[in-house]
């Protein structure tokens, strides 16, 4: 009963994902999952992102010479051509997948930070 009841809630989780993914189709799927987590410090921890009190820390790849909105990101801690490292509240990310100019809002990449020095 217990893992028949587990199964639907983890289906349930993953349909709310995908119409979160299907709303912010610039946002990269781990970050919806944090979206709609009930408990974002766990599911961040699980899916290997970095939250602090800030925010996530995220990669915004953007258009040319396009920045954040200001509202939108609390702390800008890098950028490079098309892409911006910033911490972003959970509750913005979806919001900031949708603006204009904005073309992938995805997790940062151990890659990127290893790149910039941060």
């Amino acid at each position: 009963m217990i893992v028949v009841v587990m199964a639907l809630l983890s289906c349930e989780d993953s349909l709310i994902s995908a119409r979160r993914t299907t709303e912010c189709p610039r946002l990269d799927s781990r970050l919806a999952g944090l979206v709609n987590a009930s408990d974002r410090v766990r599911f961040a921890a699980t899916a290997s992102l970095d939250l602090s009190d800030s925010g996530v820390r995220v990669l915004v790849v953007v258009d040319s010479q396009r920045s954040l909105p200001p509202s939108l990101a609390r702390e800008m801690e890098a950028s490079y051509a098309d892409e911006i490292l910033a911490r972003v509240p959970p509750d913005e990310l979806c919001n900031l997948a949708r603006q204009p100019g904005i073309r992938a809002v995805k997790p940062a990449s151990r890659e990127f930070l290893l790149q910039t020095g941060t």
